[in-house]
């Protein structure tokens, strides 16, 4: 639990961006019936949580970034990777879905 608590700010900042992004397209594609949009905000939402639990810190470089994120990482490293390629097949099927399928 008190690694949680290592860089909230930061981790807050990626949570709060993600996941905006992802209920944003969310509440659109209800209103408009677009699937791609509601497969883009899922990916978003995945990000979101991914960039939660191992955020990009910013601020004074202190280590490089790949150490920064390595320290501030929660849980293991298979569960960042699943959530990352998740989240990025759901984007590139969300806009290929709308540039293919959907007028």
């Amino acid at each position: 639990m008190n690694k949680l608590r290592t860089y909230l700010p930061s981790r807050l900042v990626w949570l709060a961006f993600g996941a905006g992004l992802g209920v944003s397209s969310l509440v659109r594609s209800a209103g408009t019936h677009e699937i791609s949009e509601a497969i883009g905000g899922i990916g978003f939402i995945f990000l979101g949580v991914n960039w939660f639990l191992a955020p990009q810190v910013l601020g004074k470089p202190v280590m490089t970034p790949n150490e920064s994120t390595r320290v501030a990482a929660v849980g293991p490293p298979l569960l960042h990777r699943i959530l990352s390629f998740a989240g990025l097949c759901a984007l590139i099927f969300g806009f290929l879905w709308r540039l293919f399928l959907e007028s």
